[in-house]
């Protein structure tokens, strides 16, 4: 072997980790391709049946970080102030094991949880750099596009508009329409650099929008419009608030206005069927079969029986303060073990008990800050996914989770890292 290869070579650990260590992610060809192809792979919402609930069971992302870390033969810890947070989370899980005798028959379920919720901070101890995040962007709207595709195919395939309102039922799926709303804000703020690339950027937004539509969900509707809305109104006011780039704040809110309505114009000619859909279910307060669209009163409702749902969660952790459920599910309120909030922020609420709930708040709030200053579609797909997170769950599904658990990385990177760029994409 060649002496001055010997010498070069000197000092480094042997195998996989020396490998790394020397040459990082160009030790392997289109590593970018790679990891946006892992991703995909981790967004996919694989489920099964639980108790006559669909249960994700996708949580192969938990992995990644370790392999990371086996192959770099080193890991980082987060602040302290997120160790702290994280060991709070491992307080409620001790005491809701020694106190909560009742549930002793679920304690494998709520190892499981709880180890699925701790997930959330699995990326906080590798490093996160910039071909990562884009990578990660990348996955989100492929995987979306892939979806959407998939859904207009079987959409026209079944009969198009001659389905009517059985689409829903075929087609029609809340689980993921969360995750359409993060790719839709995503691609509006990439910004191609010639004519081509704003083309297929143009059809990715018409493709998500088509399949954001057949999700027959309420709740992405209302998730788009609300982050829309939101984002409107803060040009409006940095407009009032910044004299000097008025001309520039009044085109980005009307290209955005402008772009929406041809998307809406053209969604609108081939899928009229769907827009009547949610003219009837969410823009009406009347449906057209007489019946109330939204029946607060009526435990059969899906709004009555939310209403009854959220009673039964406050009531359960006024007297469980400190640990909620303790990890299990709303499910343990029912004679058939079967449920779920509809609801993310009660469904952290009914697990972690008040403290812990508050911390998950203010958790949220810090990566809002974040990605505002660093990452702005990020940023609106994240209010986007909290505005979906108020009548559904979404960091409790396995993508979501994925999804969180790599925003809390890239969050807890340390200072250095910041500095030295690597979390702009």
């Amino acid at each position: 072997m060649n002496r001055s290869l010997l010498m070069r070579n000197r000092g480094q650990l042997p195998g996989v980790v020396g490998v790394w260590q020397s040459r990082g992610w160009r030790c392997i060809p289109s590593m970018g391709v790679v990891l946006s192809l892992c991703f995909c792979i981790f967004l996919y919402p694989f489920s099964c049946l639980l108790g006559g609930d669909g249960v994700s069971v996708n949580y192969l992302f938990i992995l990644f970080p370790a392999i990371i870390i086996l192959a770099r033969g080193k890991f980082q810890l987060p602040s302290r102030d997120l160790l702290a947070t994280l060991i709070l989370y491992v307080l409620v899980f001790v005491l809701a094991t020694i106190y909560q005798f009742s549930y002793f028959d679920f304690f494998y379920r709520r190892v499981a949880s709880f180890i699925i919720f701790i997930s959330m901070f699995a990326y906080m101890f590798i490093k996160i750099d910039s071909q990562m995040v884009r990578s990660f962007k990348c996955a989100i709207v492929a995987i979306s596009i892939y979806f959407s595709l998939y859904a207009i195919f079987l959409y026209f395939s079944l009969g198009g508009a001659d389905l009517g309102m059985d689409a829903k039922g075929v087609i029609g799926s809340q689980r993921y329409g969360f995750v359409y709303v993060l790719a839709i804000w995503l691609l509006l703020h990439y910004f191609p650099r010639n004519i081509f690339l704003s083309a297929l950027k143009f059809v990715g937004l018409l493709l998500l929008g088509a399949g954001l539509l057949l999700t027959f969900s309420r709740a992405s509707i209302v998730a788009i419009v609300g982050s829309a809305g939101i984002y409107i109104a803060s040009k409006i006011l940095d407009w009032v608030k910044s004299p000097k780039l008025q001309n520039r704040i009044f085109l980005t809110v009307v290209c955005v206005i402008l772009s929406l309505s041809v998307i809406i114009l053209l969604l609108n000619k081939y899928f009229f069927g769907v827009f009547n859909f949610y003219l009837d279910r969410l823009f009406s307060l009347k449906q057209k079969s007489g019946e109330n669209t939204f029946d607060f009163s009526n435990p059969a409702a899906s709004e009555g029986f939310r209403v009854v749902l959220f009673h039964k969660i406050v009531e359960f952790v006024a007297c469980n303060p400190f640990t909620g459920s303790g990890y299990l599910g709303v499910w343990i309120l029912f004679a058939d073990l079967s449920g779920s909030a509809h609801n993310q922020y009660l469904d952290v609420l009914f697990r972690t008990g008040i403290f812990g709930f508050s911390v998950y708040v203010f958790l949220l709030y810090r990566l809002l800050r974040f990605l505002c200053l660093r990452e702005p579609g990020l940023f609106w797909g994240l209010i986007g996914v909290l505005i979906f997170g108020l009548v559904h769950e979404t960091f409790k599904l396995s993508h979501g989770l994925f999804i969180l658990s790599f925003l809390f990385g890239m969050m807890g990177q340390p200072r250095f890292v910041k500095h030295h760029n690597v979390l702009i994409a």
